[in-house]
């Protein structure tokens, strides 16, 4: 018998995908990683990494618009620089057109270390500390004007959701037959 999560291990074939990971998963980085020219159809930085909710290894393939959300996330273009910080899976989408998933990540703030340093906290009263924490934690998210499907927002807890959408931090669109959630950036801007 063949264990096959051991063959790809082993053949370096354990990618990581968007079915292994949800939003909010951090992903450790293990090495400064390669160019990878010859596998896919196009380069691709290629990256081994620990998925910290299970503690598996996995080889992380990037591509343009991850690397650079995550260089500017870290303020470091050198992958060296990147090796045992962590990334965040911060958005899941489904590509219109290949039927493929795709994952979102960007890089974490060290511990202790915010993510707008000098900029006060406010707080107002009624919002809870974890809603509050996921607006910091979704920047990427709000800069970029990215919608959560209802998978992904399903994931948050239902009170950070209800406090998202009562406040007006989120708001709920429906295209076609897919919901999608927005910050809503104006808002939400105060809290990062």
């Amino acid at each position: 018998m063949v264990d096959v999560k051991q063959y790809l291990k082993e053949s370096g074939g354990n990618w990581l995908r968007a079915d292994n990971v949800q939003v909010g998963d951090k992903l450790r980085i293990l090495s400064a990683g390669d160019i990878d020219d010859k596998t896919f159809d196009r380069s691709y930085l290629v990256m081994p990494v620990v998925l910290m909710r299970t503690g598996e290894n996995f080889s992380l393939r990037l591509g343009p618009k991850n690397v650079t959300r995550i260089a500017e996330s870290f303020g470091e273009t050198d992958t060296g620089g990147w090796v045992n910080r962590l990334l965040e899976v911060i958005s899941i989408e489904t590509y219109k057109g290949l039927g493929q998933k795709g994952v979102l990540l960007r890089g974490c703030a060290p511990s202790g270390e915010a993510a707008k340093p000098g900029k006060p906290a406010p707080k107002p009263e009624g919002l809870s500390s974890q809603t509050i924490d996921t607006i910091r934690g979704s920047q990427d998210i709000l800069d970029m004007g990215i919608p959560l499907n209802e998978s992904d927002f399903s994931i948050l807890p239902a009170g950070v959701r209800a406090e998202l959408l009562k406040q007006g931090l989120a708001e709920k669109r429906v295209e076609g037959d897919v919901a999608l959630y927005f910050f809503v950036k104006e808002k939400c801007e105060k809290f990062l």
